[in-house]
């Protein structure tokens, strides 16, 4: 079984190791009260790049989020194939 936990998402990094989510205190949206080096605290969460999460209205229903880095939407395009598939 393969699981996610949403409150991770902000401290996903990319194939170079590097946050896909941009961290205090250069990031936009920092305030001060932020910790150095990690993502900005919005709204009761930390923010997560689009990068990562994307979010959209399908069929009716608001709000759908799909994790988009590139290794999950190859995976989900090859498994399904559809070219298309933004992630899964």
């Amino acid at each position: 079984i393969l699981g996610f936990s949403s409150t991770a998402f902000s401290f996903y990094r990319d194939e170079n190791g590097d946050p896909r989510t941009a961290r205090c205190p250069e990031a936009a949206g920092c305030e001060d009260d932020d910790w150095d080096g990690y993502p900005p605290f919005i709204e009761g969460a930390y923010y997560v790049d689009p990068n990562t999460i994307a979010e959209s209205n399908e069929r009716g229903v608001t709000g759908v989020k799909r994790l988009v880095t590139p290794e999950v939407r190859n995976a989900a395009r090859e498994h399904y194939g559809c070219s298309t598939l933004a992630g899964a």
